[in-house]
């Protein structure tokens, strides 16, 4: 094979990791980040047609028809569900992959693996159109740590933690506080929690005990900026100093007053609506951030109180 096609086969590599870890619990997780690995490795493909290429489309039939046994099983929850939870997914591995390396007591080469990893995984929000600028920086952060933090295990210092250019409300640095993250809060669901009930426990994709042995020690032979095929422009750097705040892409507008009342698409939308706000009202109060909590619930009151009349 040539280069360039040894680097797209690998995208498969890389994603059926993450898969193999989900598939069994966790088909819907598992079933969106495949089909990024075979939409991406068909793309980076173009028209080419040497051997190499084509028995990396070959690959790609056969895990389209993987895709489609997987489908079927996911046949019953509604396309707009399977998008929110998937997005839920993501956000929630960025969380704990980051909170994890803050407020760790050592932060080992695991740490990189997981940010590495997590990185992956914010880039199959393409398939759900969900890709957007804020979580683009958010996986060039995670590449960041990765190869920040391999780096300086290489060389023998200790990683800083979180992001070197950020500080916190009362203006001082995270790597100086108490490791809390300025991104939104999810319960920890390590230990058995959930923070999706219809999905069972959230996987811990991206915390250590997620990432074998075997892949920690080929992390010190991998280079850091090693992320199957991806363009020189995603070369890990450190993130802009600005306090970002996250804040979901913004939904659909809920039906106006009056036109709600009959249980039809507007309904259902308007009740996603309000549950997005829920969900990031509990996000909020996570890091005691009360203003933006009260803020969040009163706009999912307003969208039920609509409802009711």
């Amino acid at each position: 094979m040539s280069k360039e096609a040894l680097k797209i086969a690998k995208i498969y590599t890389d994603f059926e990791k993450i898969v193999k870890k989900l598939e069994g619990t966790y088909p819907l997780p598992a079933y969106y980040i495949k089909l990024h690995s075979v939409m991406k490795a068909m793309k980076m493909c173009g028209d080419k047609k040497t051997a190499d290429f084509k028995e990396i489309r070959n690959t790609a039939m056969k895990k389209i028809e993987e895709l489609e046994t997987m489908k079927t099983n996911l046949k019953n929850i509604p396309e707009e569900e399977k998008k929110d939870t998937f997005f839920q997914f993501v956000q929630s591995q960025f969380t704990t992959v980051d909170r994890e390396e803050r407020t760790t007591e050592k932060v080992t080469m695991l740490h990189a693996l997981a940010f590495k990893q997590c990185a992956f995984v914010i880039e199959c929000l393409e398939e759900i159109k969900l890709y957007d600028e804020e979580w683009q920086e958010r996986r060039k952060y995670c590449l960041f740590k990765a190869g920040d933090i391999m780096k300086c295990l290489k060389s023998g210092t200790t990683p800083k933690r979180g992001n070197p250019n950020e500080e916190d409300e009362d203006g001082y640095s995270l790597n100086e506080g108490d490791g809390i993250s300025s991104q939104p809060a999810r319960k920890s669901t390590k230990g058995g929690g959930s923070a999706y009930p219809s999905l069972g426990p959230q996987p811990d994709l991206g915390i250590p005990d997620a990432v074998s042995n075997e892949e920690s020690k080929s992390a010190g032979s991998s280079s850091d900026n090693d992320e199957s095929g991806s363009d020189s422009s995603d070369e890990p750097s450190p993130p802009p100093k600005k306090k970002e705040t996250y804040k979901p892409p913004p939904p659909n507008k809920p039906a106006k007053k009056g036109k709600t009342t009959k249980k039809g698409k507007e309904f259902y939308k308007a009740i996603e609506l309000a549950k997005k706000h829920c969900r990031n009202c509990i996000s909020n109060l996570g890091y005691n951030k009360v203003a933006p909590s009260i803020d969040e619930i009163e706009k999912a009151l307003e969208i039920l109180r609509e409802l009711e009349d």
